[in-house]
């Protein structure tokens, strides 16, 4: 029988979280580490008041102007009708706007994406600060280890993108 004072009685909540029985779960560590990752991209964004999925999408159009909505929810992640929230979002602030993607559809069934001027604008602004997080990042974990985390990660969405994951 274990007496009162016994160590399994101690009080564990200032244990690290590597120390917490979920460490060993790669969900729970990538969860954790993607809002101490968003926590740092928000704060080093503040001044343009933008969310990492809008960001995201200011950044795949950039690349890729005349983009259809659900191709670009499909890229960033987001299920469609989230992503309409966020582009109307975007597009309130003149940061992008919607075009027919073909005359020969009728109106308003196949949207084209694209940023506008003051979206290129605010994008080149915003890309100084997102470097600045990028490289923190770098730092954080040395140019070798970034990359081969980025490869792994890279590796575990291709293949959850083809099914074999979930």
């Amino acid at each position: 029988m274990r007496e009162k004072g016994d160590m399994d009685d101690e009080p564990t909540e200032n244990l690290p979280a590597v120390s917490h029985p979920l460490a060993s779960h790669i969900g729970f560590l990538l969860r954790r580490v993607q809002l101490a990752v968003f926590s740092d991209f928000q704060t080093r964004t503040a001044t343009f008041e933008i969310t990492p999925s809008e960001y995201a999408i200011l950044q795949v159009l950039h690349a890729s102007p005349r983009m259809q909505q659900n191709r670009l929810a499909e890229i960033i992640g987001v299920k469609p009708a989230n992503c309409v929230v966020l582009i109307n979002g975007l597009e309130k602030r003149h940061l992008l706007i919607r075009r027919a993607y073909s005359k020969k559809l009728p109106q308003g069934r196949a949207l084209a994406l694209s940023l506008t001027m003051e979206g290129k604008e605010f994008l080149k602004k915003m890309n100084v600060r997102v470097l600045e997080h990028q490289k923190f990042l770098v730092d954080l974990l040395g140019v070798r280890a970034h990359e081969e985390l980025r490869d792994h990660l890279t590796s575990l969405l291709d293949q959850a993108d083809r099914g074999l994951l979930g």
